[in-house]
């Protein structure tokens, strides 16, 4: 039902879900970095305070260990977990962590915690699996759309560059002796496609610097 949001928005109704239904106060999503060997805090809720900005490496801490392993477990005292490190959980006492996994891949890790100690249960594992296992391909899928649109943004924004480049090309091809009727063209080629506000200065054999070509989006172009 998820499935059509927006990978941010995936994300922020996941994991309020997820905390409901496995009964903890804080959630994690962990997803896998590009360079396949750690995992970066990708989207949290509640009072726990995820290290987001500490890549966790594949099988460090509980965290990492879940990746690892594509395993999901239970650490009810985080304290005394021979799995635990301080990477990942910090503010968590108690916690239940599942891999997202698409195609037998690990592609994230989705853990729920509580700040006081709590005992949680073999069905509160099997639910966030359950919950992992149907959000994951949402997930992927949404990422996957995400990086699409960047990839087209930034085609789009080449293709722009080239454009203008061409003909500006064109214009200044034009100049012969004297390239000010060429620059004074250069900014209808410029604004307002490419930039708000365009302006030429150049230097004269006095040592004045001269305004050749000016225009801008608003109505009065900036002359000085």
């Amino acid at each position: 039902a998820l499935s059509f949001l927006p990978l941010d928005a995936l994300l922020e109704e996941l994991l309020a879900r997820t905390c409901v239904v496995v009964g903890g106060e804080a959630a994690t999503i962990y997803l896998v970095a590009d360079d396949g060997r750690s995992l970066t805090v990708r989207a949290s809720r509640g009072p726990a305070d995820p290290e987001g900005r500490v890549d966790i490496d594949i099988g460090e801490g509980v965290v990492g260990v879940v990746a690892q392993r594509a395993e999901a477990v239970i650490v009810n005292d985080v304290a005394d977990s021979t799995l635990a490190t301080t990477l990942g959980h910090q503010g968590v006492v108690s916690l239940v962590a599942a891999p997202l996994l698409v195609g037998g891949e690990v592609i994230g890790v989705v853990q729920v915690g509580t700040g006081k100690k709590h005992r949680f249960s073999s069905r509160d594992l099997r639910l966030l699996q359950l919950v992992a296992d149907r959000s994951a391909a949402s997930i992927e899928r949404a990422r996957l759309d995400e990086d699409a649109r960047r990839s087209r943004l930034g085609a789009e924004h080449a293709r722009l560059h080239l454009s203008i480049l061409a003909l500006a090309g064109d214009e200044m091809a034009t100049a012969l002796e004297s390239y000010d009727d060429a620059l004074s063209r250069l900014v209808g080629v410029i604004v307002p496609t490419f930039a708000d506000w365009f302006a030429v200065d150049l230097a004269e054999s006095s040592g004045e610097v001269r305004r050749v070509a000016c225009g801008s989006r608003a109505r009065d172009p900036i002359t000085s």
